[in-house]
């Protein structure tokens, strides 16, 4: 009897507790920073998770990976479910291959093979390895995020950055722009229609826009970024127009204007903030053309200059400087007056592109025929140094903080005309602005022209005009070599080669 009033207290009891009881699931994913969302709710993990239903829907996803969605059950509210989501990584199809000569390749410290591969690798780092004929290689990471073909090419010696790849584009690609936030670079196609826009995350040429009405007359030259009025500006040289777009909210471009530049053959376009002001060279002309922003209208010429080409303003807006291509001549004028304040010459010199410094007390200018790049003082006028380049010396930047120069140089001429093919690839220089010396020189394409450095001084991009290419380079481990410099200015330059075993020596392409 005893027995049978302590099971009905019993049972009375469960009964008066099983509606307050709850499940209990303990979630663990892997990889950790996995979204996941339990029975509707957004949740941070590892999380503990309460219930009164026996079963719970787990949803979880993450770039790169396969999504999950899976119902758990626990049996008993007494003990916790231990519940372990573990997502798999999507696989990509991809191949590798040189673009001349012959390697093997390993991946992730596997089997050596003979190149190309093709098949298909998981989402994420990879290490792939190349060994060419000659027994040269080297090692680094090569990220997969979607399907891809890469390919390489070999260079000569350590480079001191990291390669990141090489991307086909339009016809005779001339320069190339990073946008003001470098999510983008703007390609001006020479023997094309427009331009094209490069996703530098996606890594691929995502629009191409055709300018203007005549865009089938090509010759677009140059391009410039106005970040004050979200614009786009590129030359026609055909025309003698530049055409103006603004970048909508979601960065398409939308096109605005169309401006005659009044002259002949316009080429390069420089922008003044303090002035509002551009000013556009034009090649067969003779002059360049002041052209006010607001109205779109020439309000002065600069006439009497043999073939002008490279246009600067100081920062401050007080000088233009001028590049006279045929004219072995680089020109300041005040823009107060536009009279001339100084002049630097170079007897036949083909003075083709000027960058400024930051800080307006250095201009540096190339100059194609004698393979040199100046360093000039602002204020006087006067030579700084000379920059040793090599054949037919093209475009330069400088970092924000001046210390590293890039030059571009196309490569010998070919013997027949120099607009066809060289006879031999041409080359990307780095100087170390503070010693005024040579810090590396690798291999580009088939003349490189364009060359942009990133604003935030992270990525290098060039153009390979004869190729129809462009390639990505990411920097920083040129900062680290000038800093491990600085520490120690006893060491010599290849005491750093070092650096190189986390850089690679081939140049991809993922398209």
């Amino acid at each position: 009897m005893i027995k049978k009033y302590f099971f009905i207290i019993l049972l009375l009891f469960v009964l008066f507790l099983l509606p307050g009881c709850k499940y209990t699931y303990v979630i663990h994913v892997v990889p950790e920073d996995t979204r996941l969302i339990v029975n509707g709710v957004d949740v941070h993990t590892p999380c503990t998770w309460e219930t009164e239903e026996k079963s719970i829907l787990v949803q979880a996803g993450k770039e790169g990976y396969n999504p999950l969605t899976r119902i758990y059950t626990n049996d008993s509210f007494f003990s916790p479910a231990s519940v372990n989501v573990a997502l798999d990584k999507r696989m990509y199809e991809i191949s590798f291959d040189l673009v001349e000569g012959k390697a093997d390749y390993s991946l992730d410290g596997g089997q050596a093979a003979p190149l190309p591969f093709r098949g298909f690798l998981s989402f994420g780092e990879h290490l792939l390895s190349l060994k060419g004929e000659d027994g040269a290689g080297a090692s680094f990471p090569v990220t997969i995020y979607q399907p891809g073909i890469f390919r390489f090419r070999f260079q000569e010696k350590p480079l001191f950055m990291h390669q990141i790849g090489v991307y086909s584009c339009g016809s005779a690609p001339k320069q190339v722009d990073f946008s003001p936030d470098d999510r983008y670079i703007y390609i001006t196609l020479l023997g094309s229609s427009g331009f094209q826009i490069f996703d530098v995350k996606k890594r691929e040429i995502i629009q191409k826009i055709y300018v203007g009405q005549w865009y089938s007359r090509c010759g677009f030259v140059e391009g410039l970024f106005i970040e004050k009025y979200r614009s786009y500006f590129v030359s026609q040289m055909t025309t003698a127009r530049i055409f103006e777009y603004t970048i909508n909210e979601n960065d398409v471009p939308e096109y605005k204007r169309s401006i005659s530049t009044e002259g002949v053959w316009s080429k390069v376009i420089a922008y003044s903030e303090p002035l509002d002001l551009l000013a556009v060279s034009n090649w067969c002309s003779n002059d360049v053309s002041l052209i006010e922003y607001a109205s779109g209208k020439v309000v002065k010429k600069l006439t009497g200059i043999i073939v002008p080409r490279g246009l600067a303003f100081s920062h401050d807006g007080k000088y233009l400087y001028v590049a006279s291509y045929e004219g072995g001549l680089i020109l300041k004028y005040a823009t107060d007056t536009w009279e001339e304040k100084g002049r630097f010459f170079k007897k036949y010199g083909a003075m083709r592109h000027i960058r400024v410094s930051p800080d307006d007390r250095k201009v540096f200018i190339s100059n194609m025929l004698h393979r040199e790049v100046y360093e000039i003082d602002a204020e006087s006028f006067k030579l700084v140094h000379t920059y040793k380049a090599s054949f037919n010396t093209n475009s330069i930047d400088i970092t924000a903080d001046a210390k590293l120069l890039f030059v571009s140089n196309r490569g010998p001429n070919n013997p027949e005309n120099y607009t066809l093919r060289s006879p031999e690839n041409g080359k990307i220089m780095v100087f170390d602005l503070e010693r005024k010396e040579l810090l590396t020189s690798f291999s580009g394409g088939n003349q490189p022209t364009g060359l942009d450095v990133s604003n935030d001084g992270n990525l290098l991009a060039f153009s390979n005009f004869n190729d129809n290419t462009i390639e990505l380079y990411e920097i920083s481990a040129m900062q680290d070599m000038l800093s491990l410099r600085q520490m120690n200015c006893l060491f010599p330059l290849n005491q750093f080669a070092f650096l190189s075993e986390k850089q690679p020596s081939f140049l991809a392409e993922n398209r």
